[in-house]
């Protein structure tokens, strides 16, 4: 959390960028997962006073998966190449960047505007890919909600 900034009860927003570093198995249909995530983070900020749209957007929300290996801090802001601008490290020294290991969904807000990163948050979950289409569902709504109950503070 940026706690130099009123972090946003509502608003309007649009989606950002989508991070995948994920095994390559034949298995996993990455459209699959974006759908499902997409479709729980809709859900979840719905239920917190956000509406989606395409056209100015006060926030762009983004979120990156990592399944097929960890991720830190820097490798995805890095990712974004610019187009969001980070506060300090999160883990309050830069030496000591924040570790997102192996079967973590992290979602980032950011205000369009200024691409001011204002929010990050991360849950690690278990990937189990021989469940059913609906399980799999319920377990991205239920991942997604129980992250967004930390926003706007942990």
């Amino acid at each position: 959390v940026d706690n130099t900034r009123t972090l946003p009860a509502a608003g309007s927003f649009d989606w950002g960028f989508v991070i995948f570093r994920v095994a390559d198995l034949p298995e996993l249909n990455l459209a699959d997962v974006d759908k499902r995530i997409h479709e729980a983070l809709l859900g979840a900020l719905t239920k917190k006073g956000f509406v989606k749209t395409d056209t100015e957007p006060d926030f762009l929300v983004s979120y990156a998966l990592a399944s097929g290996g960890g991720i830190d801090e820097a490798t995805l802001n890095e990712a974004y190449d610019g187009a969001v601008q980070p506060p300090p490290s999160a883990s309050g020294n830069a030496q000591q960047r924040l570790q997102y290991r192996r079967g973590t969904l992290i979602v980032d807000i950011a205000e369009t505007k200024t691409k001011h990163l204002l929010w990050r948050g991360a849950i690690m979950a278990d990937v189990d890919l021989s469940v059913s289409e609906d399980q799999k569902r319920l377990r991205s709504e239920g991942a997604v909600e129980e992250l967004l109950k930390h926003y706007p503070k942990p």
